[in-house]
């Protein structure tokens, strides 16, 4: 079969991707026969230069009718860009999403590193010993991406303030860097710094 190209968020061009499709619809909670039925009917349907939202569309009409539940958790991306446009609404759903799981969760805090700058940290989030420092990095347009200079700057900032002062010993702290966008850290070996 002849290679057919969409055009993506960026506007690109890419190959079509029948495992993208089948991968959405599966992680949205699609059993595998339903989310290998969506991936062949959209196959059939698509043709050279549609857009990979009018795919996405297509699929969330087919969970719609096949898996409701599912449709709900395919459009949360899409829900989450309705944050905007600013990122601060993104910061406070991110800490309700932390506070659900038994953290105490603190935003917009100041920290100071030991190189005596004060960090303005997005969120901690507390829980038993373990303390997460949090960085949000939202993006109202689709398509948008976080690179590897920001999560290096990110990790950067998280030891000044892991070697400073401020810090309680008695607590394991972890680095997050939470985004709406993809993660583009090819080459980025920091354990436990990512989530």
């Amino acid at each position: 079969m002849e290679k057919i190209y969409v055009v993506n968020l960026r506007g690109e061009r890419e190959p079509f991707s029948f495992k993208k499709v089948y991968k959405s619809a599966k992680n949205a909670g699609a059993s595998n026969q339903l989310a290998l039925e969506i991936a062949k009917n959209i196959e059939r349907e698509i043709y050279p230069g549609i857009s990979t939202a009018e795919i996405f569309d297509k699929i969330h009409n087919y969970l719609s009718q096949k898996a409701p539940i599912s449709a709900i958790r395919f459009n949360l991306k899409k829900a989450i860009l309705n944050l905007g446009p600013t990122g601060f609404p993104f910061e406070k759903f991110i800490a309700k999403v932390f506070q659900s799981q038994g953290f105490k969760v603190k935003t917009n805090q100041f920290i100071q590193g030991s190189s005596k700058i004060k960090y303005e940290i997005d969120f901690i989030a507390k829980k038993d010993n373990f303390f997460y420092i949090g960085e949000c990095k939202y993006h109202n347009l689709p398509g948008g991406r976080v690179d590897l200079q920001v999560a290096l700057a990110n990790f950067a900032r998280f030891l000044d303030i892991k070697e400073g002062k401020t810090l309680n010993s008695n607590f394991n702290y972890k680095s997050i860097l939470v985004t709406n966008t993809n993660l583009q850290l090819k080459q980025l070996d920091i354990q436990n710094t990512l989530v």
